[in-house]
């Protein structure tokens, strides 16, 4: 199942989903068992970036279920230009091919969560719904992988151990009074450590800190 990175807000509103993949019957399927869900209506789809940047413009879907490898214009460069012209629509990357520098480009291009294209569609569903609620996900084995790939584990040489421990906490998501429960720490300690690891890497929030784990490897393994 994804894992939550941010808590979302409720919206009981039917979500607007808008498909882009270039597989025809991939993206045929998603179509069809998607637009059979409770709450969910089709807004469109698209086998081109070119073809996706036109309907959006149009339609103006909430979520955008976008595939990576597209021809011409590929998927993170067109959701970088969906989120520039319509920053309030959600998008979700798909893909069966992850890697670090995907990864890191996909984030710089605003996408909001990340799923792969071995997921279930309960697995996809929900991605939807929490991102649509103003969530990130990051489907548990996407992370590991992206992890793995990313070489032998590193540590930053003013982390302390505690630091890296809620960092790692942080990747398997939840909110901070969750992560505080999984620790047995208090909700303030929590707050205080990842404030300090936010200043320490040089970062803004959950989802930059996630990726500069990712593209560093410390949290490959998972004994401290």
């Amino acid at each position: 199942m994804p894992i939550v990175a941010k808590l979302p807000k409720p919206h009981p509103e039917r979500i607007r989903v808008m498909v882009v993949e270039d597989q025809a019957l991939f993206r045929e399927s998603l179509v069809r068992l998607l637009g059979a869900e409770p709450g969910i209506d089709i807004a469109g789809d698209a086998a081109t970036g070119e073809e996706a940047l036109r309907i959006v413009a149009l339609q103006v879907p909430d979520v955008v279920l976008m595939d990576v490898g597209l021809p011409g214009i590929d998927g993170i460069e067109t959701s970088r230009r969906i989120k520039a012209s319509n920053p309030e629509v959600k998008v979700v990357m798909i893909t069966a091919f992850p890697g670090p520098e995907m990864f890191r480009r996909a984030i710089q291009a605003n996408v909001d969560s990340f799923i792969l294209k071995d997921a279930t569609v309960d697995e996809v569903v929900t991605t939807i719904k929490v991102t649509h609620a103003d969530g990130h996900l990051f489907k548990g084995d996407l992370l590991t992988r992206l992890m793995n790939e990313s070489g032998a584990a590193k540590r930053h040489p003013r982390m302390t151990p505690a630091e890296v421990v809620v960092l790692q906490a942080l990747t398997s998501g939840g909110s901070n009074r969750e992560l505080a429960e999984r620790l047995n720490l208090s909700e303030k300690t929590v707050r205080n450590h990842l404030s300090s690891v936010y200043s320490k890497l040089g970062v803004t929030g959950r989802a930059d800190a996630v990726l500069y784990a990712v593209e560093n490897g410390f949290l490959t393994n998972t004994g401290h």
